[in-house]
């Protein structure tokens, strides 16, 4: 790290030997990139030699795949790679990704990557204080490690509820990123149905503020959004009559028999 100029975050669990490494980064950056590269080769090779692994708690995933054939028997790798040829899905049910054929590197196929700039639709208004003041930094805050996913209290209320993956806080952040880089989607993102039944449904309850690892905070993307979404379209009938609740209480107490039907 220190030949590098980088700063990284060390923690784990000691006991087992096991040390989770963040060098901070910044993946935008090609001159990042290429030190991510560095940093990934030198780790793999210095782990090989002490006869450890890249993968002991978290899978191999695709970040690692092109390191496994060294971290494990060649003769494994051999068999399996001729099994995977002749029967893939009964075999090896991710073709490429654990036995490596080239497809897939480190630094390749990545959700950003150098040049990546996200072009809002509008102009920012709330502070983010928390993430450099940038409303992309934080929606970028999200990995996608997917501990909204759980089902006790408290991230997320409307997963726990539901099971489905576009009411937790990952699966927000998802559907932000795809309506905001226009993905499968014409004309205004920000009148996308996915946008609209997934931020329509967040409770603003502040629970993956302080539960999500990286403290995505979804409640102050949502009023964003709506926010941006509000000043150029205006408000909904619904929106409408929601926000006058207290003139329809009066409306409702002058007809009773007809309010109390509804």
């Amino acid at each position: 790290m220190r030949r590098l100029g980088l700063n990284a975050s060390y923690y784990g669990h000691a006991a087992t030997g096991l040390l989770h490494v963040r060098p901070v980064l910044d993946l935008h950056r090609a001159e990042d990139l290429k030190k991510y590269r560095t940093i990934a080769d030198e780790v793999a090779a210095l782990v090989l030699q002490f006869k450890g692994t890249l993968c002991g708690e978290h899978g191999v995933g695709i970040a690692r795949t092109e390191y496994l054939k060294e971290q494990v028997a060649k003769k494994f790798t051999s068999s399996c790679g001729k099994s995977s040829s002749a029967s893939t899905r009964l075999i090896c049910f991710n073709p490429g990704k654990i036995i490596s054929d080239g497809r897939y590197k480190i630094d390749q196929n990545l959700r950003l990557g150098a040049g990546h700039s996200l072009k809002l639709p509008f102009e920012p208004v709330l502070a983010f204080a928390a993430r450099d003041g940038s409303f992309t930094a934080n929606l970028e805050q999200c990995n996608g490690c997917g501990a909204c996913l759980k089902l006790t209290p408290s991230m997320c209320p409307t997963f726990m509820a539901t099971g489905e993956e576009i009411m937790s806080t990952r699966g927000r952040a998802n559907v932000i990123r795809a309506a905001l880089e226009l993905r499968g989607i014409d004309g205004d993102p920000l009148r996308s149905e996915e946008l609209e039944i997934a931020l329509s449904n967040c409770l603003s309850c502040k629970a993956c503020t302080v539960e999500c690892p990286s403290n995505v905070d979804l409640t102050l993307l949502k009023a964003e959004l709506q926010h941006a979404r509000i000043r150029k379209q205006g408000l909904t009938l619904h929106e409408r009559l929601f926000s006058s609740v207290d003139q329809l209480g009066r409306l409702g107490c002058k007809m009773p028999r007809l309010a109390n039907v509804y």
